[in-house]
């Protein structure tokens, strides 16, 4: 796996060496060291000792992957899709979101006992997500209702991308990023392939109403996820409307506020493709 490093380091501190091998002896007539401001001086000017010592800032490390949508340095040093990273006390890792294409995303950030929070700004988005405990089964079930998950819809362009932690303590903390570009209107459906062990994510185009999402496969037992650009989520295995199928799986909302992003899981960890309606 080829690994990125991200540092950002401040300016090296200037070192200023002063007096080597000067000597005197009594009745020398010595000039005063000094800049203009200074009675004799010499004329020279004050001396610019230069910049301290940078503080230690915050680091990530990503799995250099570059996928459709993918988390970067401010300079564009490619982080990709996962990896970790550390928060300092009091500090935040800031970079960029960079998306090629309109994508469904889900981004999480988790950190043991401490609380993560994610914020995606820029092109017209101003986005704040934190406590998201509902979405953390889709992370490796990880049991701390701290950890954050975005869940939006995204337009192509750059957006800027803050990971920080809710108190400003120090912690370790991981990300991971899943995306997709499949999308549907309301009574139009889509298929997705869905990785083995993984998730498969679509965008549900509709206006905010009633609707009804269904996950339909001939090779695999779907599980479905739906959330709103509210928040509001909802999740539904062996479809119990009225399909009695157990490889489909379908969420009935009474307001569904879009875009939303569709989530596909497999039961049991198989891949195959998937087919979503909406209506």
């Amino acid at each position: 796996m080829n690994t990125t490093v991200l540092r950002r380091i401040g300016a090296a501190a200037a070192v200023l060496v002063v007096g080597a091998g000067m000597s005197a002896c009594a009745g020398d007539d010595i000039p005063p060291v000094g800049g203009p401001d200074v009675p004799g001086g010499s004329g020279a000017g004050p001396v610019d000792p230069g910049p301290g010592p940078a503080a230690p800032e915050s680091t990530l490390y990503g799995d250099g992957v570059h996928d459709t949508v993918r988390v970067e340095a401010f300079d564009g040093t490619l982080v990709g899709v996962s990896g970790s990273g550390e928060m300092l006390e009091g500090d935040e890792w800031n970079g960029r979101l960079v998306v090629d294409e309109r994508s469904a995303v889900v981004l999480g950030a988790f950190a043991e006992e401490e609380d993560m929070v994610i914020e995606i700004s820029g092109n017209g988005v101003d986005q704040r997500f934190d406590d998201s405990s509902d979405h953390l089964d889709l992370f490796g079930g990880t049991d701390n209702v701290f950890d954050a998950a975005a869940v939006t819809v995204l337009d192509a362009g750059v957006y800027d991308l803050t990971f920080s932690e809710y108190s400003g303590d120090a912690t370790a903390m991981e990300f991971e990023l899943l995306s997709g570009t499949a999308q549907m209107d309301r009574f139009g459906s889509t298929s997705v392939d869905l990785p083995e062990d993984s998730f498969a994510l679509a965008i549900v185009d509709v206006d905010s109403g009633p609707a009804l999402v269904s996950a339909d496969s001939p090779d695999i037992d779907p599980i479905l996820h739906v959330v709103g650009s509210d928040g509001s989520s909802w999740s539904n295995d062996d479809n119990e409307i009225g399909l009695s199928n157990w490889r489909a799986a379908a969420i009935e909302s009474g307001n569904l506020v879009g875009p939303a992003v569709a989530i596909v899981e497999s039961y049991s960890g198989a891949g195959g493709f998937v087919t979503l309606v909406v209506t």
